[in-house]
């Protein structure tokens, strides 16, 4: 009965670190901490046993008990190893990378919009080709309004 993985002083960056070993085909194994909680149960075949940690490693040095039961033959083996999980973003960087390259382009876009909208509606564009009339020429047509009417 051994531990295969993780290796024995190995660092494990799984907070449901993956348990192999060999034993005797057919026997049954458990895995648990030094405390007694189960992490987890294997069948032994030919090829050895494999189980995953069903319940999550704190951080830090840690070990772990398998123990055969062969038609009440038990046996056991100890593996020492450190945990240091590294909690992984749950989404990636480039995802934050490309929206922010959206954004900025539609900000752009929007910037142009606005221009453009401003450029067709201001009153230079609207006003005719003709000159304004002078002050003078203004008053006299004013006077020659009023003697039309009276």
């Amino acid at each position: 009965m051994t531990f295969t993985s993780p290796a024995p002083e190995s660092t494990v960056d799984n907070r449901f670190p993956h348990f192999t070993g060999t034993g005797k085909a057919g026997a049954s194994v458990l895995v648990t901490d030094v405390r007694g909680t189960v992490l987890c149960a294997a069948r032994v075949t030919g090829d050895g046993w494999s189980c995953d940690s069903v319940v999550p490693m704190g951080d830090g040095y840690v070990s772990a008990v398998a123990t055969q039961d062969a038609w009440a033959a038990k046996t056991s083996a100890t593996v020492s190893f450190t945990m240091k999980h590294t909690d992984k973003p749950a989404v990636p960087l480039w995802v934050f990378a490309a929206g922010g390259g959206i954004v900025l382009l539609l900000v752009a876009a929007a910037s142009i919009l606005v221009a453009r909208n401003r450029r067709a509606q201001s009153p230079e564009s609207t006003e005719s080709s003709e000159a304004p009339e002078s002050p003078v020429e203004s008053t006299n047509s004013l006077e020659a309004q009023k003697a039309s009417v009276v």
